[in-house]
């Protein structure tokens, strides 16, 4: 990692990539990103910058070192002063690739810019027949041969329509700034893999956006700086991508005049990465060991997230969402809005949504395991007998069938029912109608009849999740076998169209062929539950893939929301295209998917991202619940968006407010409490939410992965996981709050060894260290 002086050029080096810089007249400027000896990526033209349409070429070094360059100046743009710099660094985790940072300020009076900052491109080498696919995290698969389109966003909207085959862009806004792109010739040669990581917090404009550069003209002197390395001529191309950058080619606004003030400027902070081929041959290692770098750019290096603060003031908690939740189900006389004695739980609370309803008998089932385990756990006979009474309801459902194929559909009910039978057991009927659903259902997504939906691979993940909990209840070798057979369906999309998850019919526009959290979610557990029946390590492998995708495509880094008391990091969207994709953030489908991590976690294949994912969500997953906010996301009648005072809107007050922890559909809108939707508060308050055992010091998270995989042996003895995510040592003692609330005594050893009483919850300190998982098993005595 070095930086090397010749007599007209600078070396920056990392490993075998360089960053090299050319001696000019007027300063120095941008040459080349290279591996080894070959020709990677540029900046666009070899310019540092535009300033609208001024193109920067060159500048004056401002510094040098072995771990950096800095090169700026001042340029006159509208007759007016623009600083502009640009830094180019080894990257702060000290990992391949270069850390650009990119800023120009107006100095007198503010400036409009049709274009800035900086681009990247790789050299002209492709000659329209190159097969390109990228992924942007959160959004649609783009895959192209040449100028076929095999897969994309399902749409094209007319701000697009100057884009070329091969283009890649936001359908909505992302909050996790990570594209990945390979791109080879037809033959699969010359092949060429870039990643751009960006960082939210720093940079300005939050667009991402790629495509092919237009084809070299006959006679083009390019490129400026040739390399003997490099076969170019007229009629080639390159690929060229925007991150952070303003564009007339953007993604989400047509031609964009963007405003530069004094003492503000832009900003644009970046990692930029490439590698001549895929790592393994695959992209899942890729995009997940990506959005680790990602997100670690986004972690608050304190170790504490504001919004978590906000709802702690009002009193919110995840083992107050578990208590309420369970006390308002065992109600005798029901509870208006979320519960229903005689019809079961509401879908949709009144006056939250146009259409609301008094109960639905199925989604009375969503509850019934989640509370058959809380009820194992805390020893607590009235939340087990509530969730007796989630079963009685759920048989009362005469209206779905097993061969209906809607977005997500039925199976996750059943799946709730089963793990209830295998949590306290259920009645003779009930298993017969989940062994009829089964039987079934499974019959139906194997072989649909002619002209009849078909599921896509997360309708199949979800079915073979719902046969493997079967096969330790009824016809174990059936289950087993249909199981494994959906699972070898579902696991050849790996390798093929792994972003085919949508967890609905083939072609279904509420995802438009694309992914959803629940999809790559399922699919990590349902292998997870093959391998440990057949000991098979390529359900393991396949599991940890999956888990690689749910984090990279799925999972938010950074903080893009605007109120004190939202936080977007840790969530997942609804789906990475469609209509889905503008359910920013379905607590449902989060809580759920992010618990599927754990069972990967128990076999020994959990990543430090995995951590980063439970730990952000931990802090910020309370705002899904109206007690946890204290101002309301608003449109006036010109459809701006405003914020008022929570309490003081008396339809807040009314209708949601009396309702604390009932789940909005989309904490983000902060519209429709969502019955179904807030349900994973239950199992989440044992995971990671203190209901077993909590740190003292609220930057450790204490996980207890087996809670999530409904493990009963939980109800006696549990490993918790600790993880720091911060950069420094955190000494802090636990809590186990399991001792008070079961009024028993507890021993605890690993990492720290002694015994708590249940009137003296504290064990010992114990200093977690930065980013590394430390066990500590906890059992009564």
């Amino acid at each position: 990692m070095t930086s090397h002086y010749r007599k007209s050029r600078i070396v920056l080096r990392n490993g075998e990539m360089t960053a090299s810089f050319r001696r000019m007249d007027g300063g120095l400027r941008p040459e080349w990103f290279r591996l080894g000896s070959r020709p990677m990526l540029r900046f666009k033209d070899h310019e540092w910058l535009n300033i609208g349409a001024m193109r920067i070429t060159a500048g004056s070094i401002e510094d040098v070192s072995a771990d950096r360059i800095v090169v700026g100046g001042t340029a006159f743009f509208a007759g007016t002063p623009v600083r502009w710099r640009v830094s180019v660094s080894l990257p702060p985790d000290r990992q391949t690739g270069f850390a650009v940072r990119t800023e120009m300020e107006p100095l007198e009076e503010p400036i409009e810019v049709l274009e800035a900052m900086s681009a990247f491109e790789t050299p002209y080498e492709y000659d329209g027949t190159e097969r390109i696919m990228t992924v942007i995290s959160q959004q649609p698969v783009y895959r192209f041969e040449g100028e076929r389109e095999l897969n994309g966003a399902g749409f094209m909207h007319p701000i697009w329509y100057y884009g070329r085959p091969g283009r890649a862009h936001l359908t909505a806004p992302s909050s996790s700034p990570l594209l990945a792109c390979r791109i080879a010739a037809d033959n699969g040669l010359n092949e060429r893999c870039v990643m751009l990581i960006g960082n939210w917090h720093a940079t300005s404009v939050k667009d991402i956006f790629a495509q092919p550069t237009r084809a070299l003209g006959a006679g083009e002197a390019e490129p400026v700086f040739p390399d003997r390395n490099l076969r170019i001529k007229p009629g080639l191309r390159g690929m060229k991508f925007l991150m952070g950058a303003v564009n007339w080619n953007n993604s989400l606004h047509k031609d964009p005049n963007v405003l530069a003030e004094p003492g503000t400027g832009l900003c644009q902070e970046l990692i930029v990465d490439f590698l001549p081929s895929l790592p393994d041959g695959r992209w899942d290692g890729w995009l997940a060991a990506g959005w680790e770098r990602m997100v670690r750019l986004h972690l608050p290096q304190d170790g504490r997230v504001p919004a978590y603060y906000v709802a702690r003031s009002r009193g919110a908690s995840w083992i107050g969402a578990a208590e309420w939740l369970g006390s308002q189900l065992a109600k005798d006389e029901g509870c208006p809005g979320f519960f229903y004695r005689e019809k079961g739980t509401c879908v949709y609370a009144p006056g939250t949504r146009p259409k609301w309803d008094e109960g639905v008998a199925l989604f009375s089932g969503q509850f019934a395991g989640p509370l058959a385990y809380l009820g194992l756990v805390w020893a607590d006979r009235r939340i087990a007998r509530a969730a007796d009474t989630m079963e009685r309801l759920f048989l009362r459902d005469k209206s779905h069938r097993p061969d209906h194929i809607w977005t997500i559909g039925p199976t996750p009910i059943m799946t709730s029912i089963l793990r209830k039978a295998s949590v306290s057991g259920v009645s003779d009927r009930t298993l017969a109608a989940v062994r009829d659903y089964v039987r079934r259902r499974t019959e139906f997504v194997l072989d649909p009849p002619p002209g009849s939906k078909r599921g896509d691979a997360g309708i199949l993940a979800w079915d073979a999740y719902a046969n493997l909990l079967a096969a330790d209840l009824f016809e174990p070798r059936e289950r087993e076998a249909a199981g494994m057979e959906l699972l070898r369906r579902v696991n050849r999309k790996l390798d093929e169209e792994f972003w085919k998850f949508n967890c609905a019919a083939e072609g279904d526009l509420v995802g438009a062929g694309n992914a959803r959290p629940f999809g790559h979610g399922i699919a990590i557990h349902a292998n997870i539950l093959a391998w440990r029946r057949s000991g098979d390590e390529s359900f393991l492998e396949a599991a940890a893939r999956f888990g690689n995708l749910l984090l990279s495509m799925h999972v938010m880094a950074a903080n893009t929301s605007e109120s004190p008391d939202l936080d977007t990091r840790g969530w997942c969207h609804g789906s990475t295209g469609g209509r889905d994709q503008i359910a920013q953030m379905p607590p449902w489908e989060t809580g759920f998917s992010l618990q599927q991590l754990a069972p990967l976690i128990l076999a020994g294949r959990g990543r430090p991202g995995m951590y980063d994912a439970l730990w952000l969500f931990s802090r910020t997953g309370l705002c899904q619940y109206p007690i946890a906010r204290i101002v309301k996301r608003i449109y006036t009648p010109a459809m701006s968006v405003t914020y008022r005072p929570i309490d003081s809107l008396p339809t807040e007050r009314e209708f949601y407010l009396k309702l604390p922890y009932l789940a909005y559909e989309n904490p983000w809108d902060q519209t429709m409490l969502a019955g179904y939707q807030g349900v994973e508060g239950i199992i989440l308050s044992l995971f990671l939410g203190g209901g077993l055992v909590e740190a003292e010091d609220e930057r450790v998270l204490a996980l207890v992965p087996a809670a999530a995989a409904y493990d009963t042996r939980v109800a006696g003895r549990f490993e918790t996981h600790l993880w720091n995510p911060t950069g420094a040592p955190v000494a802090t003692a636990l809590v186990a709050n399991i001792a008070a609330r079961r009024r028993r005594n507890m021993k605890y050893s690993g990492a720290a060894s002694g015994s708590v009483s249940f009137e003296n919850l504290r064990t010992r300190p114990v200093t977690i260290p930065p980013r590394r998982v430390i066990r500590i098993a906890f059992s009564f005595e």
